[in-house]
């Protein structure tokens, strides 16, 4: 189970000096653009989805998955079925201390014809490994469907690029 905690995790910041979990960055309206009622909408179930993470809600996290939800994380993890991955994030509250994962969109673009959309932006990540504080962070895309009037999202795939943390960041990810 230590294996999928660490193929899993995308996590945001720890105040080291204090010890205090921070608040979730909020990606205002003025730094993305949101034209549409769909990119609001996308935006708006983003903002939730990261609530839900901070508040340790691994029910609320999957709400917006369909059942065939798959994650392609930042070590090659790959893990299929909103229950699975429900399950994966449940396991990472229970055994991870402050632990805060953020995806922040930069952009979002839908396809109205197609009833589809897709997500870019910045992920962030903190938790703690005994007394290390762990982060790390990078790009990330998702893919949304929108399904009887609901968008849902049907993908996200995980690059990382930044990583602190020795009992994290030395071991390197398997192809």
């Amino acid at each position: 189970m230590l294996t999928l905690v660490f193929l899993f995790l995308a996590i945001i910041g720890c105040d080291k000096e204090n010890d205090v979990q921070p608040e979730a960055p909020k990606t205002t309206t003025e730094e993305i653009e949101l034209n549409t009622s769909d990119q609001q909408a996308i935006f708006s179930a983003r903002q939730s989805n990261n609530q839900a993470i901070k508040d340790h809600d691994a029910a609320g996290v999957a709400a917006i998955y369909v059942d065939t939800f798959f994650i392609l994380t930042s070590t090659n993890g790959i893990f299929t079925g909103k229950e699975r991955v429900e399950q994966i994030y449940q396991s990472v509250f229970d055994s991870r201390e402050e632990v805060l994962f953020v995806r922040t969109p930069t952009a979002i673009k839908v396809n109205s014809d197609w009833s589809m959309a897709s997500e870019h932006g910045n992920w962030v990540g903190t938790w703690k490994v005994e007394d290390e504080n762990i982060k790390v962070g990078g790009d990330y895309y998702a893919k949304w469907h929108k399904i009887d009037g609901q968008w849902s999202l049907r993908s996200e795939v995980y690059t990382q690029f930044d990583c602190e943390g020795e009992s994290v960041c030395s071991t390197l990810p398997t192809l």
